[in-house]
C-alpha cells in the first residue's frame, strides 16, 4: 500500500508540473492575445460615439432633404414636375433623404444629382454644394 501511495504521489506531482508548464506557455501566448483584447475593448469603447455620429448625419441628411423637398414642392404647386428628374431625385422626403445619402456616400455622382436643383433655382443648388462639403 505504501508504494501504491508514492506512486499516486508522484503522479499528482507531475500532473501539477505539467499544468504549471501549460500555465506558464498560456502566460507567454497573452502577449499577443492581451494587444488583441486591447483593440477589442477600444473599438466596443468607441460604438457610443459611432452610434451618436451616425445619429447626427441622420439627422443632417434629414433636415437638408425636409429643406429641398419642401421649398421644391412649395415652389412648383401646378405639378409640372411630373416626370422630370427633379421629381425622380427630390419628390419625396424619402427620395429625397436617398439622393442626399448617394452624393455623400459615393452612390451616384453628386454633380448628377445636383444639375435638376441647379436648372431650378441657384439657392437651392447651393445648399447642396455646402450640404455635399
Amino acid at each position: 500500500k505504501l508504494t501504491v501511495a508514492i506512486e499516486n504521489i508522484s503522479f499528482v506531482r507531475c500532473c501539477r508540473l505539467f499544468r504549471f508548464f501549460s500555465a506558464t506557455r498560456t502566460i507567454k501566448n497573452i502577449g499577443f492575445v492581451q494587444q488583441l483584447r486591447l483593440m477589442i475593448a477600444s473599438i466596443i469603447s468607441s460604438l457610443g460615439s459611432l452610434v451618436w455620429s451616425i445619429g447626427f448625419i441622420v439627422f443632417l441628411i434629414y433636415l437638408f432633404a425636409m429643406f429641398i423637398m419642401q421649398g421644391i414642392l412649395t415652389s412648383v404647386k401646378d405639378g409640372s414636375l411630373h416626370g422630370s428628374r427633379l421629381e425622380y431625385y427630390y419628390g419625396s422626403l424619402g427620395d429625397s433623404f436617398l439622393t442626399l445619402f448617394k452624393a455623400i456616400s459615393g452612390g451616384d455622382d453628386w454633380a448628377t444629382l445636383a444639375a435638376p436643383l441647379q436648372d431650378f433655382s441657384m439657392a437651392y443648388f447651393i445648399c447642396f454644394i455646402i450640404f455635399v462639403v
